[in-house]
């Protein structure tokens, strides 16, 4: 590694915009997002976890776009997190510009909406969210336009229904008096107050929402909403009616809600994307023991990096990013359900890899099994949303297919990115506390680089991640009969040592994990 700390945009090539020159019917506010500098060298973990599904990076290189990797790599040096985070945030941000009218086709008789929900798995201080933040302020900023054009029309039908009522109590005020005074009805209004269609006020983010709220929005955005949950127990811990919602909104099909206290409202697309966060503890408490298909929604992208606390020193503009927004949405913009075709070969490279995963799934069973079996609808989702991004740089039209490079792009993703963070889910749901205690520990002192350390202070400085006292006393004796551990009081020349210190032996750790 060099010794001259990397100096943010400084050092990044000048190249081209991400998209051409666009003029937006609004003038577009412009979030200033931070830039974090590095200035010390982080240390490398020195054992790669080659026995787990989960250990390797994402490569950019996989997307086949190289603009688009090139922003999310710009994106993950300036908000200083690895990759995965931003990748995962622009793909649910584009998929919700899209909207839900814009479908996939499977074949000829299937097809799926760009409905992605995505959770980021990390310890906290990871920057979860920032990740969160970003498409809010993509999105509000995209949509200025359409706020403003809702805005005009609400206030002209107000005032229409306003004059409307005002006629009708003239026409009923005139009617009494000629009750009273034995005269002709007088002729009532040509239009009644309920013929004025006043529109719902359209959004595009949830936050912490209820059932209630989310209905409000949805039956003002026919395109479908993206829920946004820095901590997912915040949106999919408030209770069965909440959950059972969102488990019927990833298909974007049509509903009628009724309400008691409220007029029913008719949902023209039932398409919710979501993009949260959570910590490895709180996994099991989200997803249940129980397989209600709720995991199997998701893109799941788990972080095991610990990175070290940097402060913004450049801005990082995301006027690239907004443009490619606001021209997924006006592309999105159409009448009725649009189906987009996978071209044939990409349909014979898609069914084969359904087959690989109908098989991976047999063998793991569980969790994953759902998850696989989902598998063949999220590639075809995602491949939608590269094809138009990659369509967006030439202006708003949609494209005609989508080709087999994005469908390789998809499977790529999935395979190298996607699965394995479901596989590390259901492993931690199924794990005991001893096991994931073990797991955490040991990843910790690979990704550390530890030789020595002192139990109780490690446990203090992490309790989230080592438990009770006893169980971690219990996973460290497991490790020392393993020789993974070795205590320093019983080293040759270790007079004076505590019995709490540990020596790492490090050519272990690997098989520590595997086993």
């Amino acid at each position: 590694m060099s010794d001259a700390p990397d100096s943010g945009l400084a050092n990044t090539p000048v190249r081209p915009s991400l998209l051409a020159p666009h003029r937006s019917p609004m003038p577009i506010p412009r979030p200033i997002a931070p830039m974090a500098i590095p200035s010390r060298d982080r240390p490398a973990a020195e054992d790669a976890v080659s026995t787990h599904p989960a250990a390797p990076a994402v490569d950019l290189a996989d997307l086949g776009d190289a603009l688009l990797a090139a922003d999310i790599a710009r994106l993950a040096t300036g908000y200083d997190v690895p990759a995965e985070m931003p990748l995962l945030s622009v793909l649910v941000t584009s998929a919700t510009a899209l909207g839900s009218l814009i479908r996939v086709g499977l074949g000829a008789v299937r097809s799926e909406p760009p409905v992605l929900w995505g959770a980021i798995v990390a310890t906290p201080g990871a920057r979860k969210s920032d990740m969160t933040a970003l498409p809010k302020m993509l999105l509000e900023a995209a949509t200025v336009a359409e706020r403003e054009r809702w805005r005009q029309d609400h206030e002209a039908a107000q005032r229409d229904k306003s004059r409307i009522e005002l006629e009708w109590r003239i026409y009923q005020a005139e009617q009494r008096k000629a009750l009273i005074r034995d005269l002709p009805d007088p002729r009532p209004p040509a239009r009644s107050p309920d013929s004025v269609v006043v529109p719902i006020r359209p959004g595009i983010v949830i936050q912490d929402s209820s059932v209630e709220d989310m209905t409000e929005m949805l039956a003002g955005s026919p395109r479908g909403v993206l829920a946004l949950a820095d901590e997912a127990a915040t949106l999919l811990g408030q209770g069965r009616q909440m959950r059972s919602r969102l488990l019927q909104s990833t298909g974007g099909s049509a509903l009628r809600v009724g309400r008691i206290s409220r007029e029913s409202r008719e949902l023209q697309s039932l398409a919710v994307s979501i993009l949260t966060g959570t910590q490895p503890d709180k996994i099991t408490g989200l997803v249940g023991r129980q397989d209600d298909g709720l995991a199997g929604r998701f893109f799941w992208v788990w972080i095991d990096e610990e990175r070290d606390a940097l402060i913004a020193r450049t801005a990082l503009s995301l006027d690239g990013l907004i443009e490619l927004v606001g021209r997924l949405r006006a592309m999105g913009r159409v009448e009725d359900v649009t189906t987009i075709p996978i071209e044939e070969a990409g349909l014979d490279r898609l069914e084969r890899a359904m087959r690989d995963w109908s098989e991976a799934g047999r063998r793991a069973g569980g969790l994953v099994r759902s998850w696989y079996a989902k598998a063949g609808g999220h590639c075809g989702r995602l491949a939608l949303v590269l094809e138009a991004i990659a369509a967006a740089r030439d202006g708003d039209a949609l494209p005609r297919s989508v080709s087999l490079a994005r469908i390789e792009a998809a499977i790529a993703l999935v395979d190298r990115l996607f699965a394995p963070g479901m596989i590390r889910v259901a492993r931690h749901v199924a794990q005991d506390p001893g096991e994931q205690i073990r797991e955490n520990l040991v990843r910790h002192l690979m990704a550390s680089g530890t030789q020595r350390f002192r139990a109780r202070e490690l446990r203090r400085s992490r309790t989230g991640l080592f438990g009770s006292p006893a169980a971690f006393e219990d996973v460290l004796k497991e490790l020392e009969s393993e020789d993974v551990l070795s205590r320093a009081d019983r080293q040759p020349g270790a007079q004076g040592r505590s019995p709490g210190d540990y020596v790492v032996n490090r050519a272990k750790l690997a098989a520590a994990l595997a086993g």
